[in-house]
């Protein structure tokens, strides 16, 4: 599995809405748990989706860093508000209206990526978006 072939996944949905993934650097393969490093970058995708949306972003763009040992993702969705972002990876926790989200993605890819992985996810604000880093240990 290489991050290229998870992107796909959602390709169709990301045109629907217009939104740009631009992949810099080259991809490589994770071969141990797919599945779950799979879906940890469907989360920060799918939020970042939801975020362009709520915030009727113009010129959506994703924006997806592959280094060695390392994967940023980052957004011009508008970023996190200060207040929460240290609250994202809390389970439970959502940003969104009630029953559209259940605030269990963000924290079960944190869990994911330290306990089953072995390594770390974190984020920060970043020029009007959201930076999510991966790493890997």
């Amino acid at each position: 599995m290489n991050v290229s072939n998870t992107i796909l996944i959602q390709d169709a949905t990301l045109n629907n809405y217009n939104i740009l993934i631009d992949i810099i650097g080259l991809d490589f393969e994770v071969t141990t748990l797919e599945g779950e490093f799979q879906q940890i970058i469907l989360n920060i995708i799918s939020n970042a989706k939801d975020a362009f949306i709520e915030n009727h972003t113009i010129d959506a763009k994703i924006t997806i860093r592959l280094e060695k040992n390392k994967i940023t993702i980052s957004d011009n969705a508008g970023g996190i508000p200060e207040h929460i972002i240290d609250r994202i990876f809390e389970p439970y926790f959502t940003t969104k209206e009630q029953g559209k989200g259940t605030g269990i993605g963000l924290y079960m890819s944190k869990v994911i990526m330290q306990k089953n992985i072995g390594g770390l996810l974190s984020v920060k604000n970043i020029n009007g978006g959201a930076e999510f880093t991966i790493l890997f240990e």
